[in-house]
């Protein structure tokens, strides 16, 4: 792995995802997983990069993957059901299939080039660059069905290369 750190917000999406697939008493994470990550944890922010306002969260609820967590999320009993029920594999570590190792690494890499990262000093990932590797590497058909679901690649493009490296510095509703 290249020597970057995750934002918060990052975190929170890992976070989510790591539930999500807990969902599924699975110990590895699967990609639908780190879109329901995504969105739960920044439908606003992310849902910019559609052609349509409504497009992203369609999205989402239309994919059974993410569908059931989302609305668990919506109706404030994700944590409570991952918690209460003792659903997943509590302390064990968690695998990543080989295509979200490359969609990390990716997005590592989309935070070393971005424009505002000083020599000497650690980027952070964001969102928006999780979004654009997911985009740009995965061939699974909910990577195809995220992309043809509308989002504009090239607005998303031109933020991961021009949006401050935000860091501990987020804002916790970003």
């Amino acid at each position: 792995m290249i020597d970057v750190m995750f934002s918060p917000a990052c975190v929170r999406v890992l976070g989510y995802s790591t539930l999500i697939s807990a969902l599924r008493w699975s110990s590895s994470l699967l990609l639908s997983d780190l879109v329901g990550g995504l969105f739960i944890t920044s439908p606003e922010r992310l849902g910019k990069y559609w052609r349509e306002s409504s497009a992203f969260e369609d999205f989402a609820l239309g994919e059974p993957g993410v569908r059931e967590a989302v609305l668990l999320h919506r109706a404030g009993n994700l944590e409570t059901r991952v918690i209460q029920e003792g659903l997943g594999p509590a302390g064990q570590n968690f695998s990543y299939s080989s295509d979200l190792e490359a969609i990390f690494t990716r997005a590592q890499e989309l935070a070393l080039s971005r424009k505002d990262v000083q020599s000497g000093t650690k980027p952070f990932v964001i969102p928006e660059d999780l979004l654009l590797a997911l985009a740009q590497l995965g061939e699974a058909p909910i990577v195809r069905r995220l992309v043809s679901s509308g989002l504009d690649l090239k607005r998303l493009e031109e933020a991961v290369k021009t949006t401050k490296d935000l860091g501990p510095l987020e804002s916790p509703s970003q």
